[in-house]
C-alpha cells in the first residue's frame, strides 16, 4: 500500500521524513495511519501499453543534432609545444 508520511519519525534502522512516499506492506501502512503518521494515497491506475506506438516524447529528435562541444570551434583547445624557446 502506498502512504506518505505527515510527521518526521526515527527508529534504528529508518527515518521517515514528512511527505515521504513509501510503499509498505498492507499492516504496517494501517498501523502507521491508525496512528496517523501516515495518510494513504490513491495508486495511479495505468492505461496498458501498446507495443510498436511510442508517445511523441520517447521519439528522438527527427534530424535535429544536439550541439556538442568538439562541434564548436572556439571550444578546442589551442595546440601548445614543449618547447619553452619557441
Amino acid at each position: 500500500m502506498r502512504i506518505r508520511i505527515l510527521t518526521c519519525s526515527v527508529g534504528a534502522n529508518f527515518v521517515r521524513n514528512r511527505d515521504d512516499e513509501l510503499d509498505l506492506t498492507d499492516a504496517e501502512a494501517g498501523r502507521l495511519i491508525a496512528a496517523g503518521i501516515a495518510e494513504r494515497i490513491a495508486e495511479p491506475k495505468r492505461q496498458p501499453v501498446t507495443p510498436g506506438k511510442a508517445k511523441a516524447s520517447q521519439k528522438g529528435s527527427k534530424g535535429k543534432r544536439s550541439r556538442r562541444v568538439a562541434d564548436d570551434p572556439a571550444a578546442v583547445a589551442p595546440e601548445t609545444t614543449d618547447n619553452p624557446e619557441a
